[in-house]
């Protein structure tokens, strides 16, 4: 099988031409992950062990997802990082090898792997990941971020884990896009689109990669802005076209996208998630609030404000679509509605599972892995935890690492706060964050 790759050329009008190579997939793979994974299978104990391989694409039925024999799947995952940043690689593989970290996923429990990227990551070509980031899996410093990418999902399926792409932001850096929007000047919606575009070719035979997550937290105003600022994604409304620049009709974009990627790869689930500004709420008190930057999906359930209709997402391949929202608790965005959630839930994206309309997936929430049982984190987490059982929704946690990667005002190395495995990326941490995540094992 071809094995597509991509580089870019930055002009001097700081566009970018996205430039595909071929690599041998299967040589890439055997040399990566060899006699490894087979050894890390036999491995594994009783309890840990399933049926290898992913359950195939997945197609949604109302709320629910299902394989294609029409079982029930309920996504539990985490969040893997590093390829968004400079490190241009997910983290820990200069500690542990793809394989063990598959094995660890399992035995929290997970089925899914949310990996975020950026769009400078996807077009870098090799010599960009630095061999001490990947001392555990050391040919990957030879590849580009690309490359080494499908060698990551091909060493996770191999374990049975399902993986969503997830466009964290478009240079490399940690956290959103501070401009709140899936473009920038230097990488353009076209850029981004045509990016989307070879990640389909390149993974329409790979069933492990069941979802594309668009973009990583748009929102109006952005999450670095002053909350005066009218600049972001919007939804449903502000203005869009195929061709057009200063974009910001979000939910637009993310429909036409989402129809240009089925053209190509019809069976991936197309994964869209909200904005943080909406007219249609959430409201609290006869007030409409901000929500977390890309979890106000207010807008496909009511008419507010310049939308006078809900404005659903409407993809021509049915039974594709899935949306996604982020929600933290106090320690990170404190709400007049934190003690009494379940409300604003409900109206702003809770609801579009409790009719049926499709399934939610709660993309990111966790927090600090030594938080105090019993603390405001833990009760809010805990009704958070109870709802999605509920609601059956679909959840994934932030995140997985040990160590943070390198990033804007981070300290590489460092110990991950929000990391529910130990800096030695080997055990988990035990406490109440960790029951939490167990409690929503898939049966």
């Amino acid at each position: 099988m071809a094995y597509v790759v991509a580089v870019a050329t930055v002009r001097r009008d700081r566009t970018c031409r996205i430039v595909t190579a071929r690599w041998s997939r299967r040589k890439l793979i055997k040399t990566v992950l060899g006699g490894a994974a087979g050894v890390a299978v036999a491995a594994l104990t009783s309890r840990d062990s399933r049926r290898l391989g992913p359950p195939g694409w997945l197609s949604t039925r109302g709320s629910r997802l299902v394989d294609g024999e029409g079982r029930n799947v309920r996504l539990l995952g985490i969040n893997w990082t590093g390829a968004e940043t400079a490190a241009m690689v997910p983290g820990g593989l200069q500690r542990r090898t793809i394989a063990e970290i598959a094995i660890t996923l399992l035995r929290l429990g997970c089925n899914v792997v949310r990996i975020p990227f950026s769009v400078e990551m996807m077009l870098a070509g090799p010599g960009a990941i630095q061999a001490r980031r990947v001392g555990r899996e050391p040919v990957l410093a030879a590849l580009s971020p690309r490359a080494a990418l499908h060698v990551v999902v091909d060493g996770l399926a191999r374990f049975g884990l399902m993986v969503i792409l997830d466009n964290h932001r478009s240079d490399t850096g940690w956290g959103p896009q501070s401009n709140g929007l899936w473009y920038t000047p230097q990488y353009p919606a076209s850029v981004w689109r045509q990016m989307w575009l070879e990640l389909a070719r390149e993974y329409r035979h790979t069933p492990a990669v069941i979802g594309f997550d668009l973009r990583n937290e748009p929102g109006s105003p952005p999450v670095d802005a002053d909350v005066t600022v009218d600049s972001g994604a919007l939804w449903g409304y502000g203005q869009w076209s195929e061709t057009g620049s200063a974009l910001r009709d979000w939910a637009a974009e993310a429909e036409f996208t989402g129809n240009l990627i089925h053209r190509i790869n019809p069976d991936v689930l197309i994964v869209v998630e909200g904005v943080r500004y909406d007219p249609a709420g959430p409201m609290v008190d006869d007030e409409v609030h901000l929500y977390w930057a890309g979890g106000n999906l207010s807008g496909v359930l009511r008419g507010a404000g310049p939308r006078s209709q809900p404005r659903q997402i409407r993809l021509r391949v049915p039974n594709k679509l899935v949306y996604s929202v982020h929600d933290y608790p106090p320690s990170q965005q404190r709400e007049p509605w934190n003690d009494r959630p379940e409300r604003v839930w409900d109206q702003t994206w809770g609801d579009i599972a409790r009719q049926g309309l499709a399934p939610v997936f709660i993309g990111e929430t966790g927090g600090p892995h030594d938080l105090p049982r019993g603390g405001d984190d833990h009760v809010y987490l805990t009704k958070l935890t109870q709802y999605v059982l509920r609601h059956d929704l679909h959840i994934a946690f932030w995140d997985l690492n040990g160590t943070y990667p390198p990033g804007s005002g981070i300290i590489e190395d460092a110990v991950e706060p929000y990391g529910l495995l130990r800096a030695n990326w080997r055990e988990p941490v035990d406490g109440p964050l960790l029951e939490l995540l167990r409690s929503l094992t898939p049966e």
